[in-house]
């Protein structure tokens, strides 16, 4: 899987599974401060990412 592969999924996810407006990410956007990803959140990147992509 290339980077633009990666970055296709990590949008996608962040927009159906976290509900994140497209607008708001940008490959240098930083998950807190500019997104707005807070604790739970990131509670939900760690369960539903691994499951997701069988990592």
């Amino acid at each position: 899987m290339d980077r633009q592969e990666i970055e296709a999924k990590v949008k996608e996810f962040l927009i159906d599974d976290l509900e994140i407006d497209e607008e708001k990410i940008q490959p240098e956007a930083r998950l807190k401060e500019d997104i707005g990803i807070d604790s739970l959140d990131f509670v939900d990147i760690v369960v539903i990412v691994p499951k997701r992509w069988r990592m």
